[in-house]
């Protein structure tokens, strides 16, 4: 074990306090700001997703290789999200949160664009949700430990009636669960097997955990507990949130503001610790879930959440972001997002009044909820509407469209929206229609006018005209050469002799003739 644990002294634990209290008392961030404390996990159509609580709603991630990728969001002002628990099966997919005075449920199954289908009133406050495999929910809350029906989420029975605030259930049915003093272990007869006396601080963010061979973990005090067993696990901090595990593997894991830890089932041995607090954010709540590339465990501290592999090596770690992104970098942000006002009225307008055929524009609009999807739609044909109470519009799918994402302060651009040509729509004249910006989750539309200009025709290629052919005059040239030969004879002395010589000279006379 490479890491350190530090046995924190008292003006530390003062500290650890302090910021603790600090964390747990703000439990609204400003709109580019979310804090989370409900995490659970699935595979969704193959896909590694972790589903948050945060105070507006529950927000989808995708675990893509050792990265945490926003892939959407849904929200749901007015409730105070904290347990949430997610499962799938096949290609459908769901999340339930405990949500204070509701109780929701959420199709996550589109995982970029999960939306709420069903919600009841909790007449208490809900803080806890968790079921075994496919079978009804159960909540836990100041009306005890309650199962709900898993579609239309109404009461089938009460279990224990006790205010209790964690609760996890396994296959027999039996439940492990937390309240204001005591870690129980209750049977689906309603039966109590095992009670632990509890004490501490921030008793209503326990999580417990129990695997499917019926130990049972619980969170107390200063320390970790293996109900029923004497076995526990101190920690020294003063708090202890939550426990998860892997049923197929020996380790449980432990958040308790300062870190995260990784303890042996059977006698709760530490086996590895990697501080958070350290790094930033108070660690509150933890789950632990195979992948395709390993264990993964996510813990929540606040503002932050972390993504870490088995061995407590962080790998990646995400706050807000109101957009989805890919490989980590944020898509389809606003130019203007830096200076992105909060609080403007529902509009929509766009980068150009006038635009060609064959170009692009941007369009833009205020107003829709943080983080949701926002369609452009652009055409001459007008939307379609449901004759239903209320009445539903929807893009026209003759026209074009393209889709963004608004920001946390409900702003969005939407660009590269192409001008293209409508069949029986004339290309020669002027023509006036219609951008209109659909919020996907809030059903919020805005509309507002853009002036397409006539066709820019094709310029004329003007043909170079043939060249009178330039004839030249040949001027044909002869040269015409004769040769004479001379001979002539000199006397001249040799020896003291007259002797006779014969000169013979060669002359080529030439001339040029034309015609």
């Amino acid at each position: 074990m490479n890491k350190r644990i530090r046995i924190a002294g008292v003006g530390f634990l003062t500290l650890a306090i302090v910021f603790a209290t600090i964390a747990m008392s703000a439990p609204r961030g400003s709109a580019a700001e979310r804090v989370y404390h409900g995490v659970s996990a699935t595979t969704v159509n193959g896909r590694d997703i972790v589903v948050l609580s945060n105070q507006q709603g529950i927000e989808t991630l995708e675990i893509s290789g050792n990265k945490l990728i926003k892939r959407g969001e849904a929200n749901q002002p007015g409730n105070i999200m904290v347990g949430v628990y997610a499962r799938s099966q096949g290609s459908k997919a769901e999340a339930y949160v405990a949500a204070g005075p509701n109780i929701l449920k959420f199709d996550i199954s589109d995982i970029n664009a999960p939306k709420m289908v069903a919600s009841k009133v909790y007449f208490g406050h809900a803080y806890d949700v968790h079921a075994a495999g496919q079978s009804d929910i159960v909540f836990a809350g100041t009306r005890g430990i309650t199962l709900h029906e898993a579609d239309s989420l109404d009461q089938l029975s009460n279990y224990f009636v006790q205010p209790a605030y964690g609760v996890a259930q396994m296959k027999s049915g039996a439940m492990v669960v937390t309240t204001d003093d005591e870690a129980l272990v209750i049977k689906k007869n309603g039966a109590i097997t095992h009670r632990q006396a509890l004490s501490g601080s921030d008793k209503r963010l326990r999580k417990p955990y129990a695997d499917q061979s019926g130990n049972s973990y619980a969170p107390g005090d200063d320390m970790f507990i293996k109900v029923g067993t004497g076995v526990n696990f101190s920690n020294w901090s003063g708090y202890t949130y939550a426990m998860s595990g892997v049923d197929s593997e020996p380790y449980v894991y432990g958040v308790n503001g300062w870190g995260v830890y990784k303890l042996g089932k059977q006698t709760l041995a530490l086996d590895d610790f990697t501080s958070i607090n350290e790094r930033g954010g108070w660690a509150t709540n933890v789950t632990a879930f195979p992948t395709s590339s390993g264990i993964r465990v996510v813990v929540t501290a606040k503002q932050q959440v972390y993504l870490l592999d088995e061995h407590l090596n962080i790998l990646d770690t995400y706050t807000y972001q109101p957009y989805p992104s890919t490989s980590g970098v944020v898509v389809s942000q606003a130019d203007s997002q830096i200076e992105s006002p909060k609080g403007k009225a529902l509009s929509a307008w766009v980068s150009s009044h006038d635009v060609r055929y064959n170009t692009f524009f941007s369009a833009y609009g205020s107003g829709f909820w943080p983080g949701e999807e926002v369609t452009a739609e652009f055409g001459p044909y007008h939307p379609v509407q449901y004759p239903q109470t209320p009445s539903k519009i929807y893009p026209n799918p003759d026209n074009a469209s393209e889709i963004g994402w608004a920001d946390a302060n409900g702003n969005v651009k939407v660009a590269n929206i192409y001008v293209k040509e409508f069949p029986l729509m004339r290309t020669d004249i002027s023509n006036v229609m219609q951008v209109t910006l659909y919020g996907k989750q809030s059903g919020l539309t805005y509309s507002t006018n853009i002036n397409v200009l006539p066709g820019v025709k094709p310029a004329e290629i003007k043909k170079d005209e043939p060249k009178k052919d330039e004839t030249k005059k040949v001027v044909e040239s002869s040269k015409r050469c004769e040769r004479t030969i001379e001979k002539t004879t000199e006397e001249i002395i040799r020896d003291g002799k007259k002797v006779v010589i014969e000169k013979v000279v060669e002359k080529e006379t030439c001339t040029q003739e034309t015609k």
